[in-house]
C-alpha cells in the first residue's frame, strides 16, 4: 500500500485530485485483501465491491447472532439457509471480480 501512496506517484493538481487519489489506493488495497489477487479495478469499483461485501457479512454476523437466539428447529434452518446463501453471494461477487480481472491478463 505505501508504495501505491507515493506522493510523487499522485496526482498533485489540487487538494481535491490527492485526496481521491489517495481513497482509491486504500480502496484498491482493500479489495486486494478481500480478492486475494491484484485485482485492476478503479477506485469507485473497489468501493463498491468492498461496500457490497462489507454489507454481506454484517447482515450474516446479525443472522448468526440470531441463529444462536432461536429455539424453534425449523426456524433456526431457514436462518441457516439463508447465511449459507449470503456466503454464497459473497463468494460469487468475489469470483465474479477474479474471473473479470483474468481478462485483463489476455
Amino acid at each position: 500500500i505505501f508504495k501505491s501512496l507515493d506522493i510523487r506517484k499522485l496526482n498533485q493538481s489540487n487538494c481535491f485530485a490527492l485526496y481521491s487519489d489517495i481513497v482509491d489506493a486504500i480502496s484498491k488495497y482493500n479489495a486486494k485483501l478481500i480478492t486475494g489477487e491484484n485485482t485492476e479495478i478503479s477506485g469507485e469499483e473497489a468501493r463498491d465491491l468492498v461496500s457490497k461485501i462489507a454489507n454481506i457479512d454484517q447482515r450474516i454476523a446479525a443472522l448468526r447472532v440470531a441463529l444462536k437466539k432461536e429455539t424453534q428447529l425449523n426456524r433456526r434452518m431457514e436462518i441457516s439457509i439463508e447465511i449459507k446463501k449470503l456466503a454464497q453471494t459473497r463468494d460469487n461477487l468475489i469470483r465474479r471480480q477474479n474471473e473479470k480481472n483474468c481478462y485483463y491478463w489476455w
